[in-house]
């Protein structure tokens, strides 16, 4: 079936249809058609969470030649789908939902985390449920989410944490830090509970273009933020200073930057942009 009929039928099927083909068994035509709907109408959020549920129902299979994969859930698909605020194309596991940052951080703690997980414990802000699964495994009863607006283990502000000094191994927080109005203080407070050698795992938006983060001017309306760094709750573009920013804090600080971990034929697999950058600062 080619990819334009798949189209044109995906139009013509109702969610209600399509579910129905599932029940029937028809796995592998239902996942395409509602894939191919969500080219088309990437905010169709029904035919989303439909098409991921059919994932959950069926164990991973082996990789067939040509497909993609997702580390984080193991599951194989044609393509990735749209996916971020803007959708872009080729960016989101049907599966279990994860970008390509997401896919790369997963690869780097499955081949560099050098700590003992068993007796190792981790804070993970703002958790991505299709990292926090995996991690949730490997820590056991070690590993804990935070976040201030939604559901975790623990809520918490970054700038003013629940923990003591020199009480965690491994903190974690992607994407958070341009959300931070005073990321220098939440740095610090990063730096505070973690244990002598502890290690924080970090990603950021950056633009290597910038020798300066761009902070937004003060009670910057959200329609500003939005124009200047694509996202109405950022509060700054981060340059090439972040490394700087990080020892200002008392970090030693290491870059794991994706194409040098992660072949090439791994990149187009699973979906991954090869400058993806983890940061790993270091409590001395």
């Amino acid at each position: 079936m080619s990819p334009k009929t798949i189209t044109e039928i995906s139009q013509q099927f109702s969610i209600e249809a399509i579910a129905v083909l599932m029940d029937k068994g028809q796995i592998t035509q239902a996942r395409e058609i509602l894939s191919r709907r969500i080219i088309d109408v990437p905010d169709d959020y029904k035919a989303r969470l439909l098409l991921r549920d059919s994932f959950l129902k069926m164990k991973p299979a082996a990789t067939p030649t040509g497909f993609k994969s997702c580390p984080c859930c193991n599951n194989s698909f044609p393509f990735f789908l749209p996916g971020g605020p803007s959708f872009r194309p080729n960016a989101c596991c049907p599966a279990c939902e994860s970008l390509e940052r997401h896919r790369s951080l997963c690869l780097i703690l499955k081949r560099l985390l050098h700590l003992n997980t068993k007796e190792a414990s981790m804070i993970h802000v703002a958790p991505e449920q299709s990292l926090s699964t995996i991690l949730r495994q490997l820590f056991e009863d070690r590993y804990y989410t935070m976040d201030l607006f939604t559901d975790a283990d623990i809520r918490g502000d970054l700038c003013e944490m629940p923990f003591g000094t020199d009480s965690i191994d491994i903190f974690m927080a992607n994407h958070v830090l341009e959300h931070i109005k005073d990321d220098l203080r939440a740095m610090r407070e990063i730096y505070r509970i973690l244990k002598p050698q502890g290690s924080a795992l970090l990603q950021i938006p950056i633009d290597l273009s910038l020798a300066v983060t761009e902070e937004a001017p003060e009670k910057a309306p959200p329609q500003d933020l939005l124009k200047l760094f694509g996202q109405e709750d950022h509060v700054r573009q981060y340059g090439t200073d972040f490394k700087d920013r990080l020892e200002q804090s008392g970090f030693t600080v290491r870059t794991h930057i994706c194409h040098d971990i992660i072949t090439p034929d791994e990149i187009k697999t699973y979906g991954l942009h090869s400058d993806e950058i983890v940061w790993e600062a270091f409590k001395s």
